[in-house]
């Protein structure tokens, strides 16, 4: 069984057993905990995950929620504000083609918003 597949198994599991607030964010398969002299877990010598989000990651799977995305959308405004551009569009245009925003999710989210905001509706 594959280390993903067993990661998925238990991701599943947890999920049916407890709440998402006590769920744990972030998985890192380990083969034993880095010991100290004392036989005690040495938390200092636990390296992080290492990997970070990549625009085909599901945002709330890895641990988004709806204040980060407040506060990325706020992020967003300051960026597009301290840099000067012409018009949030050309910001998001910017991140489509670095990579950063995957175009179909963008997509799919512009028709949400267009189906749920009256003034999306009458311009759009």
């Amino acid at each position: 069984m594959s280390q993903d597949v067993a990661l998925a198994a238990l991701r599943s599991k947890i999920a049916a057993v407890l709440p998402s607030h006590m769920r744990s964010l972030q998985w890192m398969a380990l083969t034993g905990l880095p010991t100290a002299s004392n036989y005690k877990a040495d938390r200092r010598r636990l390296s992080g995950p290492g990997n970070f989000p990549g625009k085909d990651q599901d945002f709330l799977t890895i641990g988004g929620n709806s204040i980060l995305a407040i506060k990325a959308a706020r992020e967003l405004f300051h960026f597009h504000t301290a840099t000067g551009t012409r018009s949030a569009i050309s910001t998001v245009i910017r991140f489509t083609f670095t990579g950063v925003i995957d175009t179909e999710a963008l997509a799919e989210s512009f028709k949400v918003v267009q189906r749920e905001n009256s003034i999306m509706r009458a311009r759009w």
